[in-house]
């Protein structure tokens, strides 16, 4: 490939994106979501959801009375399925999207308001990726091939975690994502070695990504271990934040 220089390094922009605008992560976060649903004045959703992620969601979600149509994904986060979503979300004359699921209902999610200039909302059922509090997509084929990823001006409405929806997903997801952010501090650091100077954005997001790795090396072993006694904890809620 080729040869990048460090002036040219120093010349690239510096681009920060959006995080959601509001987080909650608590007993009764999604009562929360309820009540910014009705203060935004939104009125009619579109959910879109995995059957295996909604049979555990669904506990959480049903006592809510949302005013929503509930349609399941094809499985692929792919630009045909978002011409779907979309033409569904047009019929019911929806006004907002909320994803239910893992990474690739949040994207697929995501994807598709961006395509409707509407605002979204986010219930992760599992901790294993970035995909809640990110501003993107990545798109595969239908049959699973990934092409490519589309970064969005914007960022979610609202992200309201359940801890007691995470705490009964299988362990892998967890160990998943904790392996997936300790990385992120290596994958970043020869990048950001390579720049002549350090905007103060990159100098946050060094700190940030440092004290991720240092919060899952002292307690990610531990919350493992709370998840698998179904124990919602301080240091499992921590975990999953980070």
């Amino acid at each position: 490939g080729k040869t990048v220089k460090r002036e040219e390094i120093a010349m690239e922009a510096i681009k920060v994106q959006g995080t959601p605008n509001i987080y909650r992560h608590h007993d009764g976060a999604l009562t929360d979501m309820k009540q910014v649903i009705e203060t935004q004045g939104l009125k009619k959703g579109l959910l879109v959801t995995g059957e295996a992620s909604f049979n555990v969601a669904k506990p959480f979600i049903d006592p809510l009375e949302l005013d929503v149509m509930i349609e399941r994904y094809n499985g692929e986060c792919s630009r045909v399925e978002v011409d779907r979503l979309k033409e569904k979300a047009e019929t019911e004359a929806v006004d907002y999207l909320l994803a239910v699921g893992g990474g690739k209902v949040i994207d697929v999610t995501k994807a598709t308001a961006a395509a409707m200039g509407l605002p979204y909302l986010i219930v992760p059922t599992l901790a294993s990726n970035c995909a809640a509090v990110t501003p993107l997509s990545v798109f595969y084929t239908e049959d699973g091939v990934f092409t490519d990823h589309v970064v969005f001006d914007q960022a979610a409405f609202m992200v309201a975690v359940e801890p007691g929806i995470l705490i009964h997903t299988p362990a892998d997801y967890l160990r998943a994502g904790i392996g997936d952010t300790i990385a992120k501090w290596y994958e970043a650091k020869p990048l950001v070695a390579a720049l002549a100077h350090q905007p103060i954005a990159v100098k946050v997001s060094q700190h940030a990504a440092k004290l991720c790795q240092d919060v899952l090396i002292a307690n990610g072993e531990a919350a493992l271990m709370d998840q698998k006694a179904k124990q919602i904890t301080d240091r499992f809620i921590e975990v999953v934040d980070t």
